[in-house]
């Protein structure tokens, strides 16, 4: 007796008051916390989903190319321009606390040849499986540098959030390595 029919929105607004949840970063996590909550799909699988639509314009001053490096899948972004030689290398790896993310960023700027890593992602792949991935496409960019129009000498290790982590990790595991040249910088943001 009394009953009424809750439209969607009235019910996500009822279960945000019964049941705690801290506040999202954004829309995404909100919905997608919901949706897991629901027991519809976690809520990682909700923003891959929602990330997965998201296609950036291709810059037309650039070339891109998706290649593998030790197994692990890196997209590679030059200058169409000719260089005099061999560029600086930029090795980037995205954030998105591991779980989240990929190489399909969008650069408009490029002074370098630069390097998207794409790990593997948690919850399927636990840690260190995400700094091992880095780790070893970076070390694979020294040891074949020249391939890519790289010089050995000039490459940087870079990344945002959770790569920034995974970039000061590989930086601090290549300075035990005698056998490669140094890195030449370490960015994070």
């Amino acid at each position: 007796r009394g009953r009424k029919n809750l439209s969607s929105s009235e019910f996500f607004c009822l279960a945000r008051r019964l049941i705690w949840i801290p506040p999202p970063v954004n829309r995404m996590q909100m919905w997608g916390k919901c949706l897991e909550l629901l027991g519809i799909c976690r809520q990682v699988a909700f923003i891959r989903f929602l990330q997965s639509f998201w296609n950036p314009r291709a810059d037309p001053s650039l070339s891109a190319k998706d290649l593998h490096f030790d197994g692990v899948p890196v997209r590679v972004y030059q200058p169409k321009a000719p260089s005099a030689g061999p560029r600086k290398g930029l090795m980037f790896f995205h954030g998105g606390a591991g779980m989240v993310g990929s190489i399909g960023k969008r650069l408009s700027y490029l002074f370098a040849s630069v390097l998207f890593c794409s790990y593997r992602l948690a919850p399927e792949h636990l840690p260190p499986a995400q700094y091992k991935d880095c780790l070893a496409a970076t070390i694979h960019l020294i040891q074949n540098a020249a391939s890519h129009g790289v010089d050995p000498s000039k490459i940087i290790v870079g990344g945002d959030s959770a790569g920034g982590n995974y970039a000061t990790v590989v930086a601090q595991k290549l300075v035990e390595r005698s056998d490669l040249p140094k890195l030449w910088a370490q960015v994070c943001s």
